[in-house]
């Protein structure tokens, strides 16, 4: 599959603005960034100097949810003097949970999705009281890949049903986020938009092949979050 024109454009504007990000890079602390998150977080995040990486495991959307502080309290983190911590966590959920509960409860994929996402924030603004100062940003979820297979990854549901589970969920947390209270705020940062195709599949060339980003395209994330900083 080729890289599409709208996709090539965007991979354009983002190196010329972080080209003009960089150059006020030297004046800016490293590792004031801290990203929590499943798998994702390395491939996303780790080639950018100024955020510290923090890998949880396998773990689910809904777990977090569901469990809150227990499982993800930034005071157990050393969490101090950032300037903004950001969270990825959902594509295990798109790609081997999901479906499955839709098949056991007879729901859509708007039931399924609806009390997980809402818990996930609700953590995150748990954690977000704590460090008021912070700016907290909440990723969306990538979008899937035909896989080429992987003996270490469940693919339980189908790729174009997980294009639609992706696109609710999104949709669900980026309005999520916006709290009208400033001091709750959450930021939605779409990194979706500059890795999918038109038909919501993540485009192969800049994958790993498996259900990530290529490591090298941490530049791109980069010039998204620097946008809000």
């Amino acid at each position: 599959m080729c890289i599409t024109r709208c996709a090539r454009g965007q991979l354009i504007e983002a190196a010329y603005y972080l080209r003009k990000a960089n150059d006020l890079k030297l004046h800016l602390n490293k590792e004031d960034i801290f990203a929590f998150g499943d798998s994702h977080v390395s491939f996303c995040f780790d080639g950018i100097p100024r955020c510290k990486t923090h890998w949880m495991g396998p773990i689910t959307m809904h777990r977090v949810g569901r469990d809150k502080l227990n499982v993800l309290d930034l005071r157990n983190w050393g969490v101090s003097n950032q300037t903004a911590i950001v969270f990825i966590f959902g594509e295990i959920d798109a790609r081997a949970h999901v479906g499955e509960q839709q098949a056991r409860q007879n729901a859509t994929i708007e039931e399924i999705t609806d009390t997980p996402s809402k818990n996930y924030i609700e953590t995150i603004r748990l954690n977000k009281e704590n460090f008021p100062d912070i700016k907290f940003f909440v990723c969306s979820v990538l979008p899937p890949l035909t896989s080429l297979g992987s003996s270490e990854l469940p693919f339980s549901t189908p790729t174009r049903e997980r294009v639609e589970i992706v696109k609710t969920i999104n949709n669900k947390l980026k309005k999520l986020c916006s709290s009208g209270n400033i001091e709750t705020e959450l930021i939605y940062l779409d990194i979706h938009q500059y890795f999918s195709d038109s038909s919501g599949l993540m485009i192969r060339e800049l994958s790993d092949n498996v259900v990530h980003v290529n490591r090298d395209l941490s530049d791109i994330i980069e010039y998204e979050i620097e946008k809000f900083l």
